[in-house]
């Protein structure tokens, strides 16, 4: 018999999420749902039903907050849990079936057990279900037995049909109906992308491409196709919010679809360093080996995290040989290329160069429109072209492209506002506030962030080196100072130890010139700026 009651289950991850989400985000995608049933699975696992009032809430939920959400409802009933979400609509039970179906179906009344007559167990779901109904001869017989779970007793009770509805004495019930036999398949592979953390709208269907991305796509398909064999590692590189993580996700998205049972997992560079820490910290170093050493796919984000850090890049030399001996694939993504990683052992760094790297640039105009136009459509939001041109000529990152989208829908749908150029130019102005950015910004600021994306010091920066790099990178700070704090070319100048407004004004002019012509250094500007939006 279950122990857990969802209201109380629900009532404590409602106190934690509250505490530690932002209070957008817990008002918008948390409180809307509630647990409808809570399944244990033996002692230490268990299968949360989360039920939303609409199917676009469920589907955010779920697309947004899983993470969280599981870390809660783990920590409160002490087992390791797996979620799923449905919408009201689906959970829902219509009084009477369809008169002219003969055999129990989806829409059937539950089997009414009488109070007299022992209770078999009070979980709820098609795991309990399928569990009571599996001692059916007349069931097993009809549906596959790698499908079912085997019960848990010889005989079960069985349920005596509804007073005001009759069924045939063998039909089977709505669980097994032709639609409810294929579940299995689909949910081995949402459990798997689950347990691999992968999000299942990042897939090659929802990857607009254009010349900016095109081979990066192109390669992370083949090795879809064939991962192991062709372009081993693959490396993906490119500024923020140009689409590494999404094309890395779909490329884990189609082998787990082919087969759910790969050892598969994504994660972050910074995430693989916590975990080591933390499994020396414990004494679990040897579970952590096991865990990464037998997958057969890796996909690893941001994994310049790990240069410099000793212990880390000791483990992750011997975790990239132990994949790829065993035929596995591994792919990684960077804001920058290998060879610009520092400090990255030499031997690690001619790992990551010996398969395919491959860089993605900074959205064009036309991609971001295509972008906005995909997001919107699967939201529902019948965005015109002109309003999402209207919209990519004031967005540059790809990020904030996903928060417009879904500013736009919530005023459209929720407030009642007609989808028009007045509606657009209300959220881009929420979105741009460039007065309130300019008097947070500061010169500093700008110091920092150019800094940091070239990895110089700021004395470098200030000094009279005239390496090429270098010269770039202080033309840059010298070119943002000006467009986006509209500083004075003195000042700038005294900024960079004293320089004349003369030499400021040649760099802000020669920056201006190359933007146009100069894609890698438009990703580099693109990639400061959107660092600099986020302060």
């Amino acid at each position: 018999m279950s122990t857990l009651q969802p209201d109380l289950v629900w009532a404590d991850v409602l106190r934690s999420l509250s505490k530690s989400m932002s209070p957008s985000t817990f008002s918008t995608f948390v409180k809307p749902l509630s647990i409808s049933s809570i399944e244990e699975v033996g002692e230490d696992r268990a299968i949360i039903r989360f039920q939303a009032a609409s199917p676009y809430v469920a589907q955010q939920a779920e697309m947004r907050c899983y993470a969280q959400l599981k870390q809660a409802v783990d920590e409160s009933t002490q087992k390791k849990c797996d979620l799923t979400f449905v919408s009201a609509a689906e959970n829902a039970v219509p009084t009477s079936p369809e008169p002219e179906q003969p055999v129990a179906s989806a829409a059937e009344p539950p089997f009414h057990q009488p109070q007299t007559q022992p209770q078999p167990s009070q979980a709820n779901g098609p795991l309990a279900d399928s569990i009571h109904n599996a001692s059916f001869q007349s069931l097993n017989d009809k549906a596959p037995s790698n499908n079912f779970i085997p019960p848990t007793q010889t005989s079960a009770p069985r349920r005596p049909q509804s007073n005001t509805h009759s069924a045939p004495q063998n039909a089977a019930p709505s669980l097994f109906s032709m639609n409810q036999i294929k579940m299995p398949t689909v949910d081995r592979y949402k459990l798997a992308a689950q347990k691999a953390h992968l999000r299942e709208d990042y897939n090659f269907d929802t990857f607009a491409v254009s010349g900016s991305n095109e081979m990066a796509y192109a390669a992370a398909q083949a090795v879809a196709q064939s991962p192991g064999s062709v372009y081993n590692p693959l490396f993906i590189w490119g500024g923020v919010g140009v689409g590494k993580t999404h094309l890395m996700q779909s490329i884990g998205n189609v082998i787990l679809k082919a087969n759910p049972d790969t050892p598969l997992t994504y994660c972050m560079g910074e995430e693989f360093l916590n975990e080591i820490i933390s499994a020396i910290r414990n004494k679990k170093t040897i579970e952590f080996k096991e865990k990464y050493r037998q997958l057969k796919v890796l996909l690893i984000d941001d994994i310049q995290f790990i240069a410099g850090k000793d212990t880390a890049q000791e483990e992750f030399f011997h975790t990239f040989n132990a994949i790829t001996r065993a035929g596995g694939q591994i792919i990684m993504t960077s804001d920058r290329p290998p060879h610009e990683i520092h400090p990255l052992e030499d031997r690690l760094r001619s790992r990551f160069e010996g398969g395919l790297t491959i860089d993605i640039q900074q959205p064009t105009f036309e991609l971001r429109t295509a972008i906005l136009l995909i997001k919107s459509q699967k939201m529902g939001l019948d965005l015109s072209m002109d309003l999402a041109q209207m919209v990519a000529a004031e967005v540059e990152s790809t990020r904030k492209l996903e928060g417009v989208v879904f500013k736009i829908h919530s005023a459209h749908r929720f407030r009642n506002r007609p989808l028009d150029q007045n509606l657009i130019r209300e959220v881009l102005g929420e979105e741009s506030r460039p007065v309130i950015a300019k008097k947070k910004l500061k010169p500093s600021a700008i110091m920092r962030a150019v800094t940091s994306h070239f990895h110089i010091s700021a004395n470098t920066l200030r000094g009279n080196s005239r390496k090429k790099d270098y010269v770039t990178a202080r033309h840059i700070a010298m070119f943002l100072m000006k467009k986006e704090l509209d500083l004075p070319y003195t000042e700038i100048g005294n900024n960079f130890g004293g320089r004349d407004h003369s030499s400021v004004m040649h760099a802000v002019s020669k920056i201006e010139q190359r933007l146009e012509a100069d894609a890698p250094l438009s990703q580099d500007v693109s990639a400061i700026r959107v660092s600099l939006s986020s302060l």
